[in-house]
């Protein structure tokens, strides 16, 4: 065999080992890129669930509302359904919601999810820019396990995409120990990652295990301590999550959306009509209103 001959079989044997090389690479590229996201789901009720919700779509729904406070808890469905009506907006492009981490479950003290969310209304995506900026520097961790069974979170998701149908979502959860510091810390990243087209939710029940007159009075200094923005009271609430309320209200602070307003305030022992109970969960429903410009 000639030199010349020799000389084009090793020529072609390295171009083809670099096209191998370099399909390889591709496909490796393109399995990062294009690897399936975490999906979760929020769809356990039944389409019929929400049917009074559609008949409380509210034509005269507040131009623009910067914090809403509403239960978890769907015994009080109605309640959520009404405050949901009342903030509808295509105008939203974001919605924080911020909940207890019941299970107390995952690393973190403050953990976030980047999965798409399937509700029964359609897949709600994650608002991926913002959550990486708040898990930038370590204080909000990416953990998806814990959002399986987080119902403070995924039962409102259904809501949130009936009501603000442009809108990506930034869920979050905070375990119990987390401490004023750190929930003071969180709402000012909250202000860095929000805009005029963000609404913030805070995803909470109020008093446990009382009696309805019991748990009526409880919620009277919850709501006192709202409306005044008394961070000093709110560990000493009966709320689930005192950490949540505190990083709203901060945040809502910082952006001086300071005016609350009361929707609602009842328990499951009045939502039965029976003050007898020994037991309750209650609700607390408002809002305030973006600061103007």
């Amino acid at each position: 065999m000639s030199g010349g001959k020799r000389r084009r079989q090793y020529y072609f044997l390295f171009l083809g080992l670099i096209l191998v090389l370099g399909l390889g690479f591709l496909l490796f590229v393109l399995s990062i890129n294009f690897q399936k996201r975490p999906e979760h789901l929020a769809n356990y009720q039944k389409d019929e669930f929400y049917q009074n919700f559609f008949s409380r779509k509210n034509p005269q729904a507040e131009a623009c509302i910067g914090g809403l406070i509403v239960p978890h808890h769907l015994f009080a469905a109605s309640l959520i359904e009404k405050a949901f009506a009342l903030t509808q907006s295509k105008r939203v492009k974001q919605v924080i919601v911020i909940g207890p981490n019941h299970g107390e479950q995952g690393h973190g003290l403050i953990i976030t999810s980047l999965a798409t969310w399937k509700t029964n209304f359609g897949f709600l995506k994650p608002a991926q820019n913002s959550i990486r900026q708040l898990t930038k520097d370590g204080l909000v961790l990416v953990e998806e396990a814990p959002f399986q069974t987080e119902h403070s979170i995924y039962n409102l998701l259904p809501y949130i995409k009936l009501s603000f149908p442009n809108a990506k979502v930034v869920p979050l959860i905070l375990k119990a120990r987390t401490n004023q510091k750190m929930a003071e810390y969180l709402a000012q990243r909250l202000l860095e990652i929000s805009d005029q087209e963000t609404i913030v939710i805070a995803s909470l029940d109020f008093s446990h295990f009382q009696t309805p007159l019991v748990a009526a009075q409880h919620d009277q200094k919850s709501i006192k301590v709202i409306s005044g923005f008394q961070f000093e009271e709110i560990y000493s609430l009966d709320v689930d999550s005192p950490p949540t309320l505190y990083a709203f209200l901060k945040y809502l602070q910082l952006k001086k959306e300071t005016q609350f307003n009361l929707l609602e305030n009842t328990n499951s022992g009045f939502l039965v009509h029976r003050p007898e109970i020994k037991e309750t969960t209650s609700y607390i429903t408002g809002y305030f209103r973006c600061a103007k410009n």
